[in-house]
């Protein structure tokens, strides 16, 4: 399990979990699909956690739309203003990526949400890593959060990735509630 170092026991069974909300199934990618992962559905079937679901990008620019990458760094770095966001057909749409990050936080701010689980690779939701801002055949995976993922985690949330770390999470689950 890749969760040894986190601290969970802040969480309950009826607490709010936030996720990207093509996660389970939302068709609010930038091709209008959904990228259901297995293992939050299963969170969300066999446990009693309430969900957030947001897509950043989708509140800001609507589905479908065209796809972005983060230009010039990771997301931590368009926060400190040293790299932009950029649509394929180069128009700079930063500052609504940091709007849509924003709103997210702001959503689970309110309901006092503080676990979410995001869409891995994803300019604005990925966790460990994001597409280099270079296009399709060269554009190659790099280390780094996406703007949403790094305004979260900035703002301390305990942001998960969908690929990593949500099989742990539900294995916890299982561990801590059954």
């Amino acid at each position: 399990m890749t969760l040894k170092n986190r601290n969970f026991s802040f969480l309950k069974i009826t607490d709010s979990i936030g996720a990207s909300a093509c996660l389970l199934g939302s068709s609010c990618n930038y091709k209008a699909q959904g990228n259901l992962n297995f293992w939050v559905r299963k969170l969300k079937e066999e446990f009693s956690f309430s969900w957030e679901l947001f897509c950043p990008e989708d509140f800001v620019m609507g589905t479908p739309r065209e796809p972005v990458n983060i230009v010039g760094g990771t997301g931590a770095d368009v926060w400190e203003g040293t790299a932009r966001v950029l649509t394929h057909k180069g128009e700079d749409v930063t500052a609504l990526m940091k709007k849509g990050a924003i709103q997210f936080e702001a959503l689970l701010r309110r309901k006092n949400i503080r676990l979410v689980i995001l869409k891995e690779k994803s300019p604005s939701c990925g966790v460990f890593h994001i597409y280099d801002g270079t296009l399709w055949p060269e554009k190659k995976l790099i280390k780094g959060q996406g703007v949403t993922s790094a305004f979260l985690s900035q703002k301390g949330y305990v942001v998960l990735s969908d690929q990593k770390e949500a099989q742990d999470f539900y294995e916890y689950a299982c561990e801590r509630w059954r």
